[in-house]
């Protein structure tokens, strides 16, 4: 377990503690910390109570609510808060993405978990959770990318693509992406 904070704690980039932390920042990452803890004793017990009887059509709303949150922070023609055409707002997003997809792929690589379904052993974390939350958490409207973020999460616990552990440290990763080139 305390692999696994320290793990979290060293996949937040280098900038973000060089800047100002504000207090809504302090609370998320405890949030995360503490949903960590909670979901490593009760992996089990949660994903029974949050399994859909449909689990193909969870696996599609999952990915739907990751299609959704990866273009909301574009999706007006020009952004007049950041003076920012959606053609670079796309690719600050890609890059974002692209970093979590990475990270996301190399500890799948290095950790092999089994699925909750047993279809493969690439279940630790959650990909399609840190790809949602790296985009919704950077985007201006915080309350649907959070929304996005939780509902991609959720819907991966409930088409037994992945424990609840896996999508609680895919939020945090999702959450340290969302802080890099803001």
């Amino acid at each position: 377990m305390k692999a696994l904070l320290l793990a979290l704690v060293m996949l937040v980039p280098r900038p973000v503690v060089a800047q100002d932390i504000d207090a809504r920042t302090v609370l998320i990452a405890a949030g995360v910390a503490a949903g960590v803890y909670a979901a490593h004793r009760g992996d089990e017990a949660a994903h029974d109570r949050l399994t859909w009887p449909d689990r193909r059509a969870a696996d599609w709303l999952s990915t739907g609510a990751v299609a959704a949150a990866v273009l909301e922070p574009c999706i007006r023609k020009h952004n007049a808060v950041t003076d920012m055409s959606t053609r670079s707002c796309l690719g600050r997003e890609g890059l974002r993405v692209g970093l979590a997809i990475g990270v996301a792929e190399a500890t799948k690589f290095a950790i092999h978990r089994t699925r909750p379904d047993a279809s493969d052993r690439k279940s630790f974390f959650s990909e399609h959770t840190a790809i949602a939350c790296t985009a919704g958490l950077s985007s201006k409207r915080e309350l649907l990318g959070l929304a996005l973020c939780g509902a991609a999460g959720y819907l991966r616990v409930a088409g037994e693509r992945h424990w609840l552990t896996d999508v609680v440290v895919g939020a945090g990763v999702g959450f340290g992406m969302s802080r890099i080139a803001r």
